[in-house]
């Protein structure tokens, strides 16, 4: 059974945590950031396969839902 990342962000809340969600800024910088990473990965064929993999799989699948944010 696959984790609940609600009831999981909302039991970290609970422990004190902070719960944050990224923005599409965020989520660009991150790109951008380890854009080289995966340049030097993509070099060896099999690796590129299963990035290759796994970006289909993250086209193809619906969109997460954000969790709730909390701070403390």
């Amino acid at each position: 059974m696959m984790a609940d990342p609600d009831q999981d962000a909302a039991l970290f809340c609970e422990e004190g945590g902070t719960v944050v969600n990224a923005t599409e800024k965020n989520l660009a910088d991150i790109q951008a950031a380890t854009h080289t990473v995966y340049t030097d990965l993509e070099k060896d064929p099999e690796t590129k396969s299963f990035i290759d993999r796994i970006r289909d799989l993250k086209a193809n699948s619906p969109a997460p839902t954000p969790v709730t944010a909390c701070k403390h």
